[in-house]
């Protein structure tokens, strides 16, 4: 099983691509154009889309992905993730041209405000799936949004959105964020992680859950 990544230069968000014998899973899709190029490139072939919370930088290529593949998408969210992708408001994409000026001084007048279909597949709790030999388990951690999950794939490498950063404070302040959900369920959640566990997050570098990581929420 490989992993590659690409990362969002305006935004710092991070996809993952996850490859095994040309099958291949997506996790939080962004930069549609420059995905749909490699998948092409290599022949591979989507079989999952993986949501792990409904904001526009973790989305944004999640509509034309589903239009190059014809609708056939496979799409796993929380229940949440998947109400919260169809609104402008709990998506961010409504204010988040704003946020990046907030964090880089820069005007991203352009930044599109849009929403998507709900998921394909939507869970409450954890969800289990089968994957080409592998165990997927989503679990549902509210805090950074009503619609944060974790997914963990086989006990070797855990995929974390915004919800586990390395060396970043966990925002809870955005619309649907809950600081008291974070510390009671996500935190938790990723304190109980082995530290030989392998951390995906939505922004920075892949890292060991023993190194050192940020669990404090901020307001």
């Amino acid at each position: 099983m490989q992993i590659r990544t690409i990362t969002d230069p305006l935004t710092g968000s991070n996809c993952y691509i996850v490859e095994e014998d040309s099958q291949v899973i997506l996790i939080d899709p962004n930069l549609a154009e420059e995905i749909i190029r490699m998948l092409e490139r290599e022949r591979w072939i989507l079989s999952l889309v993986i949501l792990t919370h409904e904001h526009s930088d973790h989305i944004s290529g999640l509509n034309r992905i589903r239009a190059w593949n014809r609708q056939k998408t496979e799409v796993v969210a929380s229940k949440r993730c998947s109400e919260n992708i169809q609104s402008t408001k709990m998506n961010l994409s409504r204010i988040f041209g704003v946020y990046l000026f907030y964090l880089t001084g820069e005007r991203c007048k352009d930044y599109p405000v849009y929403t998507c279909e709900s998921a394909t597949t939507v869970f409450e709790g954890e969800l289990e799936m089968d994957w080409n030999h592998h165990k997927i388990h989503c679990f549902c951690i509210p805090g950074h949004s009503e619609g944060s999950i974790a997914v963990r794939i086989d006990r070797e490498i855990v995929f974390s959105g915004d919800s586990c950063l390395k060396n970043q404070k966990i925002i809870t302040r955005f619309p649907g964020g809950n600081p008291e959900d974070y510390q009671q369920k996500a935190k938790v959640f990723f304190e109980t992680l082995p530290d030989d566990c392998r951390i995906c997050p939505g922004h920075g570098e892949k890292f060991w859950k023993g190194e050192s990581m940020q669990m404090e929420p901020f307001y």
